[in-house]
């Protein structure tokens, strides 16, 4: 009777000593700051000379870490100039993991978000080598933009964008390993409404297709162009009205890179006036 009394106590002690470790491990998680830190980290680990600040990183009651005032900044960048802002995002990770202590994100929201493409005077895209290539086994969480702005710098031309996406709204799946689908739809200066779908393998190479299904040509046009095709641009300057445009292609990879590609493009109340 004593040993079996014993054993009782034994158990129920043991019980309790893994009921206060489950509670402190987590209280540990639970942090905010160890949560914040943690992603830090692991950010850092994907991206090549990238300052990251987080305001804010906690545990939901409904599943997820929400995180406030994401910033990332180049290193090197003399202006600290933020490449991507993001107001509000929701990480959602798997629990089993994060139960046994490693925190694994499976699917990252990001709500209004604002990345910046710049390029120098010298031709070089802020974006250049940041993104740390992923291994070959290696699979990427899934990536949802709401409501995301992407803008278009070039110093040469000044401070404004050169063109401008709005209101966009995509997904991008890696599924299975080596391959990426892009699922996106928004409005910009000059593209008008866009949608855009694409799948992107990285042992063969990348397809899809972009539709402009209401274009406006004029000046923010005949700029952009400018930008890239100076004779091209100027030609455009006198032209006015509408367009729709639909292109498909498909880029391979590989001994030898080949590109197809099929674009229609329409005019509609279009006038073209040049004094020559």
């Amino acid at each position: 009777m004593v040993s079996r009394k014993w054993l009782f106590r034994s158990l129920f002690f043991i019980f309790l000593a893994a009921l206060a470790g489950g509670a402190l491990l987590l209280h540990a998680w639970m942090r905010p700051e160890l949560i914040r830190a943690e992603l830090t980290k692991q950010l850092s680990e994907k991206f090549n000379d990238v300052e990251i600040e987080v305001q804010s990183a906690r545990l939901r009651l409904l599943g997820g870490i929400s995180v406030n005032e994401l910033k990332l900044y180049r290193r090197d960048d003399p202006t600290r100039t933020p490449w991507l802002q993001v107001p509000t995002a929701v990480l959602h990770h798997d629990k089993e993991q994060l139960n046994n202590g490693h925190l694994v994100i499976r699917k990252i929201e990001l709500f209004k978000p604002r990345f910046r493409f710049d390029r120098d005077v010298s031709g070089k895209w802020n974006m250049t080598g940041l993104l740390k290539p992923l291994r070959e086994d290696e699979i990427a969480p899934i990536f949802v933009l709401h409501d995301a702005v992407i803008a278009f710098h070039d110093r040469r031309f000044g401070e404004q964008p050169i063109a401008e996406l709005r209101d966009i709204e995509a997904t991008v799946i890696n599924d299975p390993a080596p391959v990426f689908t892009f699922e996106a739809r928004g409005t910009g200066r000059p593209s008008g409404p866009f949608t855009f779908d694409g799948r992107m393998d990285r042992k063969s190479g990348m397809s899809g297709s972009l539709d402009l299904s209401k274009i406006p040509l004029g000046g923010d046009l005949a700029r952009l162009v400018e930008v890239f095709e100076p004779d091209a641009g100027e030609l455009l300057k006198p032209l006015n009205g509408e367009a729709s445009a639909h292109l498909d292609f498909a880029l391979q990879t590989g001994a030898k890179t080949t590109l197809y590609h099929d674009l229609k493009v329409q005019l509609r109340q279009s006038r073209y006036v040049h004094d020559n």
